[in-house]
């Protein structure tokens, strides 16, 4: 078994931890021998439950961004914390602004936002938030507090 995990140290813990479990528990399951009463019994694994993740529109809420650049920023902040994304597109963004019920997001904004320095380009049409985007994004939910 192989395992690549990539976040903060919190969310990277608690992975390992759920994949040594799983781990361990698959390796005792194949070190034992077969009996026969093990043919007519169900063989069941419960997987841990998902943790509850912040909706998009209660993520935005939280930051009370002011302009169309801050917005951006706040959903590619979303996008790469609560989805697990590296990097994002334009289709992403303006995917997950109709699930927090806000209007697209015009593609000006990804010009201002590498202008700026809070967004980087991370391929063709693909953007990434640069450590002063996160900063921002920290910034804002300060404030918002």
């Amino acid at each position: 078994m192989e395992i690549e995990i990539e976040g903060d140290a919190e969310f990277v813990e608690k992975n390992i931890n759920t994949f040594l479990t799983i781990a361990s528990s698959k390796h005792q399951d194949t070190s034992r021998q077969f009996d026969a009463s093990d043919a007519d019994r169900p063989t069941t694994q419960e997987a841990p439950l998902p943790a509850k993740t912040t909706a998009p529109s209660e993520f935005v809420r939280q930051h009370s961004p002011d302009t169309g650049v801050e917005t951006l920023l706040v959903l590619g902040s979303y996008l790469e914390t609560h989805r697990d994304l590296k990097d994002f597109g334009a289709k992403e963004i303006k995917s997950l602004a109709g699930e927090a019920k806000l209007k697209s997001i015009h593609s000006q904004y990804f010009t201002l936002a590498i202008q700026q320095g809070m967004l980087r380009q991370a391929g063709l049409h693909r953007y990434s938030l640069t450590i002063s985007g996160e900063d921002c994004v920290r910034a804002l939910r300060e404030k918002s507090k």
